[in-house]
Parts: C-alpha cells; structure tokens; sequence
C-alpha cells in the first residue's frame, strides 16, 4: 500500500474539513475521503482551584517538579469510565459475570445461617407465630 503524495484539504462554509488522499494498493488506485470538524472547547477552571495549583511544594517535596509526586502521592482508587449508551446493562452484565466467578454470599440470616436477611426468615417467623 502506497500513499500518493499531494492529499488535498476542503474546507466548506460550515466548518468541517473533507481530507482526500488517493493510496495505490496492488494495481488499484482507491480515494479516501475523510471529514472532520475541528471544535474548540472551552474549559472554565474555578480560580481558586487555579491558584492552589501556583502554590509552592514545601518539606520533602519542595524541590520537585509542579503535579503530584507518584513516589509520595497515593492516587486512590482506579475507577473505569464506561462512555456508552448502554452503560447501565454493561455493568450488569460485568457484576453478574464477577458473581459467576467469585460467588459470594454478601448476606446470611443470624437464625438458620441462609442468604436472606434475618428478618426475612421464614423459620423465625414459624417459631415467632408458634410462641
């Protein structure tokens, strides 16, 4: 696959860009058109937050580089971003398949020991009702 050098750049009255390259693969000639819009986006900081970020390092961090030292700091927690539609039956899905692998019993009744709570127990109410 080869590129043939020369790809041309329209850009049209509402912003977006239409990139075309012409690529020889075998004895083939293809045209690739790609469209694009460039946006800029823009990010409002609170100035507070801007001005903590000026501060200068102090004790055993005060000669270090600005943002956070990851010999010294604990960044917490990975959390996964899932950005999908169907965000919520993904993670469903994922907490059923990490039951089938590791099941658990997160709950158990205090009077027979089974994985219901214990005011759900169906032998306490017997022996509740029975008294």
């Amino acid at each position: 696959m080869s590129v043939i050098a020369g790809s041309e750049v329209i850009t049209a009255a509402d912003g977006t860009k239409t990139l075309i390259t012409y690529v020889i693969e075998g004895n083939e000639r293809y045209k690739i058109s790609q469209n694009f819009k460039e946006i800029n986006v823009l990010e409002r900081v609170d100035p507070v937050v801007d001005a903590r970020k000026k501060w200068a390092k102090y004790g055993a961090e005060a000669n270090s580089p600005p943002g956070p030292g990851y010999d010294t700091t604990n960044p917490g927690e990975n959390v996964t971003f899932i950005l999908s539609k169907n965000w919520r039956e993904l993670t469903e899905i994922e907490e059923a398949n990490r039951l089938k692998k590791n099941p658990k019993v997160y709950i158990s009744c205090r009077a027979c020991s089974q994985n219901h709570y214990t005011f759900k127990c169906p032998t306490l109410n017997k022996n509740a009702s029975q008294n």
